[in-house]
């Protein structure tokens, strides 16, 4: 949601007075840290908080049109090896997932003297980052618009097979609490197969989710892919680094969505909301 001037803005841009304007990004990323970044040459306090010079940034020129039209933010980040996000190097932080899902802030810091805080912050642009490529010493990035969500699927209920409920949410009616299981990572982990202690059967864990609670990667959640009878996770996409042995986590079972699922995992299928014995459109007539 953009932001219009604020008085004191508008009495300095028509004092023909010098004007210093910079760009501010803040990202939020899904582990809750948030990154923040300035196009000034030296990093900038703005209520508070530190916007770092240290990543340059490039972008795409910002449209305004009358109606409601998804736009899309295209932006260049260049960054070398002094650069770091959670640890890792910046672009390779980027390769391993650090920036998915993350949901960016664009704002104009505006300026009288340099010296002192900004006259006024406008917010330029706000969105969920989408594709990221990275290579070299830069990174093409991507951001939607929130009016993304404008473009899904209407009407929301539909005739299918699958259930039609998220796992734990308030029409599943199951609590996520009472089927968590907390576990430690043993040695010998990589960012996508970790090796633990778990002992439920096979499958048990497959599509749920697992949470970092202890460790350089706390916070740090992930989709379980799979879940082997020895104990071991393979989840996606891939952490920022291993985890090492000792590394405390919580655990949740999924769910396909299946009716067999519902009532053999769960006993849960007075809460079921899909049509299993609709046809196939292939035999339907």
């Amino acid at each position: 949601m953009k932001t219009g001037a604020t008085p004191e803005l508008v009495a300095l841009l028509r004092s023909g007075d010098p004007v210093w304007v910079f760009d501010l990004y803040e990202c939020d990323l899904t582990n809750s840290t948030i990154l923040r970044y300035t196009t000034a040459d030296i990093d900038l306090e703005v209520d508070g908080e530190t916007y770092h010079a240290s990543v340059a940034f490039e972008r795409s020129k910002i449209t305004e049109k009358a109606g409601l039209e998804v736009d899309n933010l295209e932006m260049t980040a260049y960054a070398d090896d002094s650069d770091f996000i959670g640890g890792l190097e910046f672009h390779q932080a980027l390769v391993r997932g650090a920036l998915d899902g993350a949901y960016l802030v664009l704002r104009r810091a505006f300026y009288a003297d340099l010296a002192s805080v900004p006259v006024a912050t406008l917010i330029r642009f706000t969105g969920r980052l989408g594709d990221i490529i990275s290579g070299g010493l830069q990174a093409q990035i991507t951001v939607k618009s929130d009016l993304e969500i404008l473009s899904g699927k209407m009407p929301r209920n539909l005739y299918q097979a699958p259930c039609g409920h998220l796992l734990y949410d308030a029409g599943c009616g199951k609590s996520q609490s009472a089927y968590a299981v907390y576990s430690t990572v043993k040695a010998g982990c990589t960012t996508i197969l970790l090796q633990t202690n778990l002992t439920q059967a096979a499958g048990w864990f497959d599509l749920g989710k697992l949470i970092f609670t202890s460790g350089a990667l706390n916070g740090e959640i992930r989709t379980v892919k799979s879940q082997a009878g020895d104990g071991s996770v393979r989840i996606i996409p891939p952490l920022i680094a291993a985890p090492v042995s000792g590394d405390a986590f919580t655990i949740y079972p999924g769910c396909d969505r299946k009716l067999e699922t519902c009532i053999n995992k769960f006993n849960n299928k007075p809460h079921f909301r899909g049509q299993p014995y609709i046809p196939v459109p292939e035999t339907a007539q």
